[in-house]
């Protein structure tokens, strides 16, 4: 079966992808840039629970290790990463997989060009 023209489709891990429902349009993270902006996770209503630094972490082993601390959170609680790029499709990834993840509120800060700060928080 092939996506229809235009239709988001993102491949989540090897041989698994997903669409986005139909009935409503999925949300996009807000990328904030610098300090200066303002907005974004250094400006959050709330403090990280956890922040991992995944920045000299082996990509293989990232996504394992977010999605470990994001478990361990209680609700209400932020995980806090710092990457050495855009995590736009973790951002797809926990939208699609973690039923527990606040969409909502996520935000992710680019501070310079190889470190980018995203808050995860639980609903």
């Amino acid at each position: 079966m092939h996506p229809s023209p235009g239709a988001a489709h993102l491949k989540v891990a090897p041989n698994v992808s997903w669409r986005p429902p139909r009935d409503r349009k999925p949300l996009q993270p807000r990328i904030y840039s610098g300090e200066a902006s303002g907005a974004g996770p250094a400006k959050s209503r709330c403090m990280p629970a956890t922040t991992l630094d995944l920045r000299d972490v082996p990509p293989p082993e990232r996504h394992p290790k977010i999605h470990d601390a994001f478990a361990e959170l209680e609700s209400g609680e932020t995980l806090r990463i710092v990457n050495d790029h855009e995590p736009k499709p973790l951002f797809y990834e926990f939208q699609a997989e973690v039923e527990r993840f606040d969409a909502e509120n996520y935000a992710v800060e680019q501070r310079d060009d190889n470190e980018f700060v995203a808050d995860l928080p639980k609903a």
